[in-house]
């Protein structure tokens, strides 16, 4: 999983938004995941201050930050067997949620939106494509 790079001189993410900004959005964020009817119940028993930190590093990380050890996130999702592809889609829309509060631009949201896509099958417990075609990306 790849954050995202500069492309054509372009800042990344994290440059236009600056670390500040992810982390109201991760705040925003929660604040929709835990009184989403379709995700609430994933973060029952959670330590909420702890898990948007690390969330805050995870976005900041995938927004084109510093590397992160992606093996801890993969295995603090295996615990959710009952995690669907809907419930990844409900998570998505309230980032996009959170993201438009804090008034990110739309070009901007649609960035965050693929960045963030790309964690899918990991959080999902399947084994990306990337690793069955042998790559060591």
């Amino acid at each position: 999983m790849q954050p995202e790079y500069r492309k054509d001189g372009e800042p990344t993410i994290l440059e236009i938004l600056g670390e500040d900004r992810v982390e109201q959005i991760v705040e925003r964020f929660y604040h929709y995941n835990l009184t989403d009817k379709k995700t609430r119940a994933f973060f029952h028993g959670i330590n909420i201050e702890r898990l948007q930190r690390m969330q805050t590093v995870f976005l900041v990380h995938l927004l084109g930050g510093k590397p992160i050890n992606m093996r801890k996130m993969r295995s603090a999702h295996k615990r959710l067997l009952d995690l669907t592809d809907a419930h990844f889609d409900a998570v998505m829309k309230n980032l996009m949620k959170a993201a438009k509060d804090m008034r990110v631009p739309r070009n901007l949201r649609d960035r965050i939106l693929q960045a963030a896509e790309v964690t899918r099958d990991d959080v999902l417990g399947r084994t990306p494509a990337y690793e069955l075609c042998g790559s060591q990306v």
